[in-house]
């Protein structure tokens, strides 16, 4: 009995030369299985991070295709429902012709043929570039009247970006950690230079879209863990 359980297989055992990665196994208060816990977690064996970089890209990027195409079809639609609801507000045209032309391009970029390669910093790129100018168009729906940052739709966007870019496009923790932050960084200047310039407010918006932006990314962190234990399983 107990030579089978000696036998039981554990975790990747051996990268792909048959050596077997440093830390697997290891179970201490700043590692589990061969993976280094920190803020940016990675594998403690250098060529087994290698081949996990490798493995993320190429498994992820028909994902990151296909998230931009669902976001795409996520500010038409809130094009169409600030037609209905606001149709005198011509800053929600900007969407149509700002914001989805920056999704588009995005989209473009990932069929060439360089493009995998460096797809990850070019999308995080672009997400904030989307973010910028879904921010200024909310802020120009403001002043028309309209359901803009200030209200709870200029929340609902920022809590969107940030899962987009922390969990839904696919990206890589330690890519998306400073997009969101430059993410968070414009919301706030938005909101303190739009919404509540007054000190108190101000800290009142910057507590809450603070939660959001942690909660994401502590999302984000425990996503791309279970992914490399599942790439260790396997």
């Amino acid at each position: 009995m107990a030579d089978d359980m000696n036998d039981t297989p554990t975790l990747k055992e051996k990268t792909d030369d048959g050596t077997v990665p440093t830390g697997i196994g290891d179970h201490d208060a700043f590692g589990i299985d061969g993976i280094a816990l920190g803020l940016l977690p990675r594998f403690k064996d250098v060529r087994l991070e290698r081949q996990f970089e490798v493995y993320y890209i190429d498994y992820y990027y028909r994902f990151a295709q296909a998230s931009l195409c669902i976001g795409l079809l996520l500010i038409f639609g809130d094009f169409l429902v600030d037609r209905l609801a606001f149709p005198g507000a011509a800053t929600n045209l900007l969407r149509i012709t700002v914001a989805m032309p920056i999704l588009g391009a995005a989209i473009a970029y990932s069929f060439f043929s360089h493009a995998r390669e460096h797809w990850q910093p070019v999308m995080g790129g672009m997400l904030v570039t989307l973010a910028l100018s879904l921010f200024w168009i909310l802020y120009g729906i403001d002043r028309e009247g309209g359901m803009g940052l200030r209200s709870w739709v200029g929340v609902l966007n920022f809590t969107f970006i940030e899962f987009y870019i922390f969990v839904i496009l696919g990206l890589r923790f330690r890519v998306a950690l400073p997009y969101g932050a430059l993410i968070l960084g414009a919301f706030l200047f938005a909101v303190h230079h739009g919404v509540a310039a007054q000190p108190g407010m101000f800290a009142y918006w910057a507590y809450h879209v603070a939660t959001v932006f942690l909660l994401a990314g502590g999302i984000g962190w425990w996503r791309e863990l279970l992914i490399r234990k599942d790439y260790l399983a396997r």
